[in-house]
């Protein structure tokens, strides 16, 4: 892992500063101007990201993640709405919806630019942590006498990325929604599956076949099996697709 010095981390966190104050500026921009603003930005992170890991000696590399969720089972198994009658009138409601990001209408993809920034493509955010909660506004409950709308979240777990929901019942035996008994985990990914995102291939085919296996090993013992599909041979570029009950994800480098 690398290891930073104090004059580092310190250009860090002026950086992040800065970037955290941006996103405040687009809010007086015109909603066609606020996009290119920030498509302009992120491509600005990105450049920076890359220029200060050359220089720092990083072996990280920056990838993109997408995930797709199987909305039906994840939303039927666990008791939020009643089963294809209610993803129905579910999926009729997100048809309707003119919010600006509906996570059961548009894509949950995050780009890793450093291993201290990300961003998120649904909401136009960036992070240093990857914590992504979204309320399915399709979707009405009670919850402490009050309205409430299920969420679904991804954030880093102890062992990789968890997915999961908040459901009323949960949110109502939870102090906050910081409170781990607001969680209903689902799935997590395995850190092991991003190693080679951290690491350059520096050493022997032997190395990376055993990281390979192991990576298989974790996975399917959290319920994810890699796709053994290859890409296309040329394919400027290529990606991993994972496979799980209630999920597919792909990934691959940027």
């Amino acid at each position: 892992m690398l290891v930073r010095r104090p004059t580092q981390v310190k250009g860090w966190l002026r950086f992040l500063l800065t970037i955290a104050l941006v996103p405040l500026c687009f809010l007086l921009l015109p909603g066609s101007l606020r996009s290119r603003a920030l498509g302009a930005t992120f491509a600005l992170v990105a450049a920076f990201g890359a220029f200060k890991m050359a220089m720092e000696g990083s072996r990280f590399k920056p990838f993109w993640i997408h995930v797709d969720p199987r909305w039906l089972p994840i939303l039927a198994d666990h008791g939020v709405i009643s089963g294809p009658e209610g993803w129905e009138s579910t999926a009729e409601a997100r048809d309707s919806s003119d919010s600006e990001y509906d996570v059961l209408r548009d894509k949950i993809r995050f780009t890793f630019l450093t291993p201290e920034m990300a961003f998120d493509h649904g909401t136009n955010s960036f992070f240093t942590s990857l914590h992504f909660m979204a309320s399915i506004k399709e979707i009405k409950q009670v919850a402490h006498r009050s309205e409430f709308h299920p969420k679904f979240y991804i954030e880093a777990g102890s062992e990789g990325y968890e997915f999961g929901l908040v459901t009323a019942k949960t949110s109502e035996a939870a102090y906050d929604l910081s409170d781990p008994k607001s969680r209903v985990k689902i799935a997590t990914l395995p850190y092991t599956e991003f190693r080679f995102q951290w690491e350059r291939s520096e050493y022997d085919a032997e190395f990376w076949r055993k990281a390979r296996q192991k990576q298989d090993e974790q996975l399917k013992l959290h319920g994810w099996e890699r796709d053994k599909t290859p890409n296309i041979p040329g394919d400027p570029h290529p990606f991993v697709s994972l496979e799980h009950k209630y999920f597919s994800l792909y990934y691959g480098n940027i």
